[in-house]
């Protein structure tokens, strides 16, 4: 685990709801935990934290508070969720009056004048924080970059698998989630020509629709809470026209990507050439130089996490 994560959770951990053996399982890098944070200050400084050490982190906001998923470079997972009260109805928030080290799932309390005062304010507080998830929660993509054969998505699988019973993933390749379909389907490279100027700009039109396509989907608020994994990411297309048959650098692609795809997490698959030649040949010596010379390119412009 992060040291700076171990010693905020230490540091803590006497707003720890979770039981003794679910704390130390999260200490050993499993499970996860629940901290209380009815006003805001614990969640606001773990973030400030995790941003500072350069971590991959989601964000999923529910209707009794927010919970961060943090992701090592190991392809660990963490989970800390921080609650706006201890009781699991939100309308009840604050109406406990006993012991604070667990969740309360039910408990008795007077109909007085007094409480049914709270029950409304919470109802108020409830349907104004359902809207802060609406505006606030977004969606995240993690990418991956390399040549043919570099590991991409193995990488992809490598997370899927770790965390997909923890977190909602959804792998795509390109704009397609439908990643079965396209290994089916999927021709080899570079196997025919590029089209005339015309044809390519039609082509770059026709492949713009498909990424708006996927922009749309993956913001629309049922999904905005999901991960994807781009096992290779539409940015290809602008580093690697000639792959799609372009005979033009796609700089409308270009823009929407650095609008979309702003925000995401990259991988920089920096593999051998004769790595590469042992799992797959399809790409000559020359045409790897060419694509590593355009990632590198790439890459300098972009945040990046790499992976020999």
């Amino acid at each position: 685990m992060n040291k700076s994560i171990l010693i905020f959770i230490k540091k803590n951990k006497k707003f720890n709801l979770s039981r003794h053996i679910r704390y130390n399982n999260f200490i050993n890098g499993e499970g996860d935990l629940d901290l209380i944070d009815k006003n805001f200050i614990l969640r606001n400084k773990f973030e400030m934290l995790i941003k500072k050490q350069n971590l991959i982190f989601f964000k999923r906001y529910h209707k009794t508070g927010i919970r961060f998923d943090v992701l090592d470079l190991k392809f660990n997972l963490y989970s800390i969720d921080f609650l706006n009260g201890i009781e699991v109805n939100p309308i009840y928030f604050g109406m406990y009056k006993g012991a604070i080290r667990k969740k309360i799932y039910d408990f008795k309390f007077n109909f007085s004048l007094t409480n049914l005062l709270k029950i409304f304010l919470n109802i108020v507080s409830y349907l104004s924080w359902r809207i802060v998830n609406l505006v606030r929660q977004k969606p995240t993509y993690i990418e991956f970059f390399g040549p043919d054969g570099s590991g991409k998505t193995y990488y992809c699988n490598k997370i899927y698998k770790r965390c997909k019973g923890a977190i909602n993933l959804k792998k795509v390749h390109l704009w397609n989630l439908n990643s079965k379909k396209l290994k089916k389907t999927d021709t080899t490279p570079y196997t025919k020509k590029k089209f005339n100027i015309f044809l390519s700009l039609i082509k770059e039109l026709f492949l713009l629709s498909k990424i708006f396509k996927l922009f749309l989907f993956t913001n629309i608020f049922n999904f905005r809470k999901s991960v994807y994994l781009f096992e290779r990411s539409c940015w290809d297309i602008v580093i690697d026209p000639e792959r799609y048959r372009l005979n033009h650098k796609p700089k409308l692609i270009t823009f929407f990507l650095s609008f979309f795809l702003k925000n995401s997490y990259k991988f920089f698959l920096d593999k051998t050439f004769s790595v590469i030649r042992s799992r797959k040949k399809e790409i000559s010596l020359n045409k790897y130089k060419f694509i590593k010379k355009r990632l590198n390119i790439f890459f300098k412009k972009q945040k990046y996490f790499k992976i020999n």
